[in-house]
């Protein structure tokens, strides 16, 4: 497997794990931003636009890379991360450094756990920790987290939804 960004080439194997989200999540709570996304973004053109757009410095400095776990051949999409630098306060509140999910047809088999590891590596040296979200009844996403070496640090609520806020040190990555 590997983490890499994604690129034009990519556009037919981003279309399978586009339709494997679609089908598979429409009704999970916890990916609704990502299936609004893949509505309105049919190809890989404007994903690509929103990610190279994301990477510039916002008006805060804060920067977000993204990258897609891929299978060993480069035939499947297994997963994504985003990666965000100097954060608001906003998303120091909310979202945290490090956003992850794993395709539907990908999931249950340690995945996100490997996802996240890996996007904690990145920021050894550079943070003394990360902060990461979970939805309380994302029990899924805590335990990752949590097995990652992460510590909730506050509940917090956001549009009804509430969850809370790890911080994972970056010395054990």
């Amino acid at each position: 497997m590997q983490m890499r960004a994604l690129t034009q080439a990519d556009a037919a194997v981003y279309l399978v794990y586009r339709r494997d989200t679609l089908a598979h999540d429409r009704d999970n709570p916890y990916n609704q931003n990502r299936i609004r996304q893949m509505t309105v973004e049919p190809t890989i053109t404007p994903v690509l636009a929103r990610i190279a757009q994301a990477a510039r410095p916002d008006e805060t400095g804060m920067r977000q890379s993204t990258l897609y776990l891929f299978d060993d051949a480069n035939t499947a999409i297994l997963g994504r991360v985003s990666m965000r630098t100097h954060l608001s306060p906003a998303m120091r509140g909310y979202a945290g450094h490090i956003g992850y999910d794993v395709a539907p047809s990908a999931r249950g088999r340690g995945l996100a756990t490997w996802i996240l590891r890996d996007a904690v590596a990145q920021y050894a040296g550079v943070v003394p920790f990360v902060i990461v979200s979970a939805a309380v009844g994302n029990l899924a996403s805590q335990h990752v987290i949590e097995s990652c070496g992460g510590q909730v640090q506050a509940t917090r609520e956001r549009d009804g939804e509430r969850y809370y806020l790890y911080h994972i040190p970056t010395a054990q990555a």
